[in-house]
């Protein structure tokens, strides 16, 4: 029975508000807004209802590729 609670307690966490988003990731609310219409970052989100939230996996996913092609940029600029 403690295992269901441990389980049901991490997948509550891992649907983020806005605001719980913009903080895991270390940007604004207006900046994850902003993304949602623009797409020009392409941050994943999900429409439940009226409420937009964000996984946590995906915010993991999407910094991890971020990363990466800063990384690749870094390494094309060196002479």
């Amino acid at each position: 029975m403690d295992r269901v609670n441990k389980h049901s307690h991490s997948t509550s966490r891992r649907w983020l508000s806005p605001q719980q988003a913009a903080a895991y990731l270390g940007c604004s609310k207006n900046f994850l807004d902003k993304d949602r219409i623009t797409r020009l970052h392409g941050i994943p989100w999900s429409r439940l209802g009226r409420h937009i939230k964000y996984d946590q996996f995906d915010l993991d996913a999407y910094m991890e590729r971020a990363k990466a092609q800063s990384v690749g940029v870094q390494h094309e600029q060196r002479p």
